[in-house]
């Protein structure tokens, strides 16, 4: 899945202009499209680049959170495979850092819930039938 080339408003083009010009640009893409409805992630990925693109800056700057919090962006816009690829790099690097709580919310991302049979939730693959 790619994203489709969506016009960009020259509103949304100033908006990101101004936001590329700060040092925490990253952190800001992260947090607005986490608050934003996902039909308008198209727009706002054409006017700053695409997930994966982003994905790889924050790896390569040590924000892991950040990189974790854009997993469901990437998952949605660019794929699961990728966004599992991502999200296993992130586990790695969690791990060496010791950053375990982030590696329980990765993991949560890898192992949805899921609801059983009885009605109440459950982590981990369905049991064979």
């Amino acid at each position: 899945r790619h994203i489709l080339p969506v016009p960009v408003t020259p509103l949304l083009s100033s908006a990101v202009d101004l936001v590329l010009s700060f040092r925490q640009c990253l952190d800001v893409v992260v947090s607005v499209s986490r608050k934003t409805d996902a039909s308008l992630w198209p727009a706002l990925f054409s006017a700053v680049g695409s997930p994966a693109a982003i994905t790889e800056m924050l790896l390569e700057n040590g924000a892991l959170s950040s990189a974790a919090c854009f997993l469901i962006v990437v998952d949605r816009l660019e794929g699961a495979d990728l966004a599992q690829q991502y999200a296993l790099t992130l586990m790695r690097s969690a791990l060496k850092k010791s950053q375990y709580y982030l590696c329980a919310e990765i993991l949560r991302f890898l192992i949805p819930p899921r609801e059983s049979s009885s009605g109440l939730v459950q982590w981990g693959p369905a049991a064979a039938a």
